[in-house]
């Protein structure tokens, strides 16, 4: 008889205990589902740029249209914290209206014992490489 009572008691805390967990599971995915914002309500709101800025713009556009092509160098200074190295390259730039462009970029001979700009936390400059 004594083991049909022990069997009845496990029974009934595992009974409980799934229906506890059941309950807290129900409560949490209900609170998990209030209401969200829906994005496609809300409203793109986009302030106005002061009269300055507006200027400058429709000057740059302006100016910009008149420019049938261009070409210059450049040089590109390329950072890798991980490595902490300084990459350094040139190159040139062309352009053409009104859809045209290309960028060639070359390495650069790095001198013996030149550092580079960028430093680390502890002030040592980073590792020049081309």
């Amino acid at each position: 008889m004594k083991s049909k009572l022990v069997l009845q008691q496990r029974a009934l805390v595992f009974t409980c205990c799934t229906a506890l967990t059941l309950l807290l599971i129900n409560n949490t995915s209900q609170a998990q589902q209030k209401e969200r914002p829906n994005p496609a309500d809300a409203v793109l709101k986009i302030e106005p740029l002061p009269p300055e800025l507006e200027q400058i713009l429709k000057n740059w556009e302006t100016h910009s249209k008149k420019i049938e092509k261009l070409e210059g160098n450049h040089t590109r200074y390329w950072y890798d914290d991980v490595f902490q190295v300084e990459k350094l390259s040139e190159g040139k730039f062309y352009y053409e209206q009104p859809d045209k462009g290309r960028i060639d970029i070359t390495g650069v001979e790095v001198p013996k014992g030149a550092q580079g700009q960028k430093r680390n936390k502890d002030g040592k400059p980073y590792q020049l490489k081309p």
